[in-house]
């Protein structure tokens, strides 16, 4: 996915995040003035993202899995808990071998 990028890693983690938590999507054009990015730039790393989180319906982990949620965010004033904001939460699987850990899915 990150192969031949043009613009930064910074960059191309940042959209990867802002993809996979939106849960109506992200247009390219908003990623194309968010990050200063040509639009077509940013249409074809966006569709690269999409391939990526398809495929991994192809492979199910299997055996023992983990799963866990936390929030990523840092303490909002007057804000208790897990309270929305700016706070994103993420949830992961980990699947478990004989060697260690597996597969992991965010």
């Amino acid at each position: 996915m990150f192969d031949k990028v043009k613009f930064s890693l910074l960059k191309a983690f940042n959209i990867v995040f802002k993809i996979s938590t939106k849960k109506k999507g992200l247009s390219s054009l908003k990623l194309s003035n968010e990050f200063e990015l040509r639009q077509k730039t940013c249409w074809e790393f966006k569709w690269k993202i999409q391939q990526g989180m398809a495929s991994s319906l192809q492979y199910p982990l299997t055996g023992a899995v983990h799963v866990d949620k936390f929030m990523i965010g840092g303490p909002e004033e007057q804000k208790r808990g897990r309270s929305k904001g700016d706070k994103k939460l993420i949830v992961v699987a980990l699947e478990i071998s004989n060697a260690g850990v597996g597969r992991a899915y965010a």
